[in-house]
């Protein structure tokens, strides 16, 4: 079995997910009598009672925000859902004049070895704002001021 990985060292967006109630239609037994009422199901026939499935309302709560929807084609930032789905990460897509280089991938042949002196970091988050300015701004109009937050930090991902 293989994996692909990478890192990424250095500032970024942190978003705080809101949530909403979400009227839709699931699909699931309507049986009231079955072990498997009302439990979601593509299946057309339900597996516990052989009836056929059909449609019902249910309240779920969705992010009150799509971040795929944000930008449209520009694509400014490579976005993930943070762990505890209350937070959304988004990294930079484009270069805009970085630094240093952020990701690190598996695939890496060298050594990658970064050892931040006092002024990097702040320097480096000043950067992204700059480079990012208008981004950051859509993504307080969608989230709000309050829960958008520039950092600087090491993500990696497994997949």
């Amino acid at each position: 079995m293989t994996g692909s990985y990478f890192s990424y060292l250095g500032p970024l967006v942190r978003c705080e997910v809101k949530m909403i109630p979400k009227d839709m239609y699931v699909t699931g037994c309507n049986n009231s009598g079955c072990s498997k009422f009302r439990k979601h199901s593509n299946d057309p026939y339900c597996s516990a009672c052989g009836k056929a499935t059909g449609a019902y309302p249910r309240t779920d709560s969705v992010p009150a925000v799509e971040p795929y929807e944000l930008f449209g084609d520009k694509e400014p930032f490579a976005f993930f859902d943070g762990a505890d789905d209350k937070h959304v990460l988004f990294l930079p897509n484009l270069d805009r004049g970085a630094p240093r280089k952020f990701f690190f991938d598996a695939y890496e042949t060298t050594e990658v070895s970064f050892a931040p002196d006092g002024s990097t970091i702040p320097d480096e988050r000043a950067w992204f704002v700059r480079a990012f300015a208008e981004e950051i701004e859509v993504l307080k109009r969608a989230y709000g001021p309050e829960r958008v937050h520039v950092q600087w930090m090491l993500f990696t991902t497994v997949n």
